[in-house]
């Protein structure tokens, strides 16, 4: 945030992050930052008229007249808005979550976000975690710290989320692997079964969502975040799947670093004087995971297997942040 020399690299636009959870702690943490200065700006100038209320106060209270300057003070409301609905763009969305992370204290499982003046150290800090640079070998990351050094942004904020799971229960077939269907609902204006699965870890699922023939054009890979709140948020259990397993291939889905300039950081409640851009990469990679040798056979077996054709989204869903509505991320594998 607050490049100092913008122009120096190409000039690419957009409205916001491809992962708008991501996104939103960034958000948070340049938030929590300009809080705290906004705080410490109102505390010295309210300082004479504080100085005046307590005055006010004590008068009031030694003279016996208290009660009658309490009854003239006016009870105000926030106003209160249903953000719930803001899924029309991916901004909105970001905003919206990282406006319930100040207001709930909301942690985002899996994500880690810091934020530093000194951007070269930061990505150097961040790309050394573990097992972390191996996962972003070849997505031209490399890309960011020069950028950084021709830029020299005010300061960083560096988001990732790096997790693994397994599914909780898999069968190898020949070509690809089969996974239970947890739960499956339905979506009014999507043509196929939203499809819910199980992994290793209790709280997190995988959501399918089969996207052949649902549009004429596919979500573009800034929209296909909010794109996947709108259907979730719509989506309704049904009572007996349809589906009582997927069949799925091995897949690998890579996205290079991409720089992008924030078209609108006002849409962001960031500064409007202060040039916003964000830099991202991702890689998600699907397989069938650790064999089980010994296991029963799947409870689910003899039931009909829906087979996971491209193009279809792909989304982890985590049960805390259940109340959000939203995945902690989400692809579209084309």
């Amino acid at each position: 945030r607050g490049a100092k020399h913008p122009s120096a690299v190409t000039r690419r636009l957009g409205s916001c992050a491809r992962n708008s959870v991501v996104a939103a702690t960034c958000l948070h943490n340049f938030r929590t930052k300009d809080l705290s200065e906004a705080m410490r700006l109102a505390d010295i100038a309210n300082a004479p008229a504080r100085e005046v209320a307590r005055e006010g106060f004590i008068r009031g209270l030694l003279s016996g007249n208290l009660d009658a300057l309490l009854a003239n003070i006016q009870p105000t409301s926030l106003k209160v808005t249903d953000e719930l609905a803001a899924t029309d763009s991916p901004a909105k969305v970001a905003v919206h979550i990282a406006r319930s992370m100040e207001t709930s204290s909301l942690v985002m499982p899996g994500i880690l976000c810091e934020g530093s003046c000194d951007g070269m150290e930061l990505v150097a800090r961040g790309m050394a975690a573990g097992g972390y640079s191996d996962a972003a070998a070849g997505l031209g990351v490399e890309g960011i710290s020069d950028f950084i050094r021709e830029t020299e942004p005010e300061e960083a904020a560096f988001g990732r989320l790096f997790v693994t799971y397994d599914w909780k229960s898999v069968t190898a077939r020949d070509g690809g692997f089969e996974v239970p269907v947890h739960v499956a609902g339905k979506c009014l204006d999507h043509p196929h079964p939203i499809f819910y699965v199980a992994t290793s870890e209790e709280s997190t699922f995988v959501v399918i969502i089969p996207w052949e023939g649902a549009t004429t054009q596919l979500p573009s890979d800034e929209t296909a975040f909010a794109d996947s709140v709108r259907i979730l948020r719509a989506t309704k259990p049904v009572d007996a799947p349809p589906f009582g397993a997927l069949f799925m291939e091995n897949i690998d889905v890579r996205h290079g670093a991409k720089l992008t300039e924030i078209s609108d950081a006002a849409a962001l409640n960031m500064p409007k004087g202060k040039v916003l851009h964000v830099a991202e990469f991702s890689s998600l990679s699907i397989t069938s995971g650790r064999e089980m040798p010994g296991c029963l056979d799947r409870e689910d077996s003899g039931a009909r297997v829906f087979a996971v054709k491209r193009p279809f989204g792909l989304g982890l869903w985590h049960a805390d942040i259940d109340e959000l509505n939203v995945p902690l991320a989400f692809y579209i594998v084309a």
